[in-house]
């Protein structure tokens, strides 16, 4: 989908078809919350000749500047219709006015569940609603990061809402989210203190996806990062985890040159399980785990620091007795001034 830089020149660049860009961006607007800059500039196209009356969005703010109270659902009655029901639900959403957005959505799940004699829970209907819902979750993550921009955990949930809905959208919708959703990784790249870690999730991101090339890329960045930071233990499990998306890839020759690789330059178990258990210490924003042959490091680094406060306390155990007996030959005679 074409971006804001794209419809910034081409307003400039072509005058001529200035309103069909305006237009195009008054849509990106719209995606990203941005109401009243969606509206201006589908005016600047109405006033450029481009015919917008028919495009869902204009009509969507048409309605939430021209409604009134008496037009809006506050109640559902049997002769309200599926198409008032959804004209206020999305005027609630651009006013922002979540609460009676809910309120709709809780008449609708009330005792009779049919509106004009007609169930209301068909597939369309569900669908609308998952949509209200997202837009009030993604309202929610916008403010978040408007008010902490250096905060992980908006982002990391944004990108989780916009997966979670990917297959509900349209075409044109999908597009546009999938950039916002590699926009959020760029972000968390560069405000994170481990961007490898990053890269590494925006692989998986890309695996579950299907797209390995992508999630080969990203896998081999994670890997460039660490090896930069001297990372040893996680640029390891990193080429672990790439040789497995090789394989995937077809790429055997690759994968068998990474595995020459991990058997000859196999870290320390304590250097493994730091890499482990520092990895684990991420919140738990997105859900990843590292392959069950490097998890089990965490316990290994548990029987470590077992050991060493075993080892501690009998060290303890044999000062004080060591302690306790020097101090019974003080008082027995024995030692006291040779006398």
């Amino acid at each position: 989908m074409k971006d804001y830089s794209f419809y910034n020149r081409a307003i400039k660049l072509d005058p001529q078809n200035a309103g069909k860009y305006y237009a195009g961006r008054a849509v990106l607007y719209f995606y990203d919350m941005e109401y009243e800059l969606a509206w201006n500039d589908f005016q600047k196209a109405k006033e450029l000749g481009a015919k917008v009356e028919t495009n869902y969005y204009y009509k969507i703010l048409k309605f939430s500047k021209n409604s009134t109270k008496e037009d809006l659902v506050t109640n559902i009655e049997k002769t309200t219709s599926f198409q008032q029901i959804f004209n206020s639900l999305n005027c609630y959403l651009v006013q922002r006015r979540y609460a009676d957005a809910y309120k709709i959505m809780g008449l609708l799940f009330s005792a009779n569940l049919t509106v004009n004699n007609k169930c209301f829970f068909d597939s369309f209907a569900l669908k609308k609603i998952n949509k209200v819902i997202f837009e009030i979750e993604k309202s929610k993550y916008k403010t978040l990061i408007t008010q902490k921009p250096r905060y992980e955990s908006p982002y990391f949930s944004r990108i989780n809402l916009y997966s979670k809905y990917f297959d509900e959208f349209s075409k044109i919708e999908k597009k546009f989210y999938r950039q916002r959703i590699n926009q959020d990784f760029d972000t968390l790249e560069k405000i994170s203190k481990n961007p490898e870690y990053i890269c590494l999730f925006r692989s998986k991101y890309f695996e579950k996806r299907n797209e390995i090339r992508y999630a080969i890329k990203f896998c081999q960045k994670a890997i460039d990062i660490a090896k930069n930071k001297q990372h040893d233990g996680f640029a390891y499990i990193a080429t672990s985890i790439l040789k497995d998306l090789y394989i995937k890839d077809y790429n055997m020759s690759k994968a068998l040159e990474l595995a020459t690789e991990l058997v000859e330059n196999k870290p320390l178990p304590a250097t493994l399980s730091k890499a482990v258990i520092s990895f684990n210490y991420i919140p738990k924003l997105f859900q990843y785990k590292f392959p069950p042959e490097f998890q089990k490091y965490k316990k290994y680094r548990l029987i470590v620091n077992n050991l060493k406060e075993n080892a501690k306390k009998r060290l303890a155990m044999l000062k004080r007795k060591r302690k306790m007996k020097n101090k019974k030959g003080c008082t027995n005679g024995k030692n006291n001034g040779g006398k």
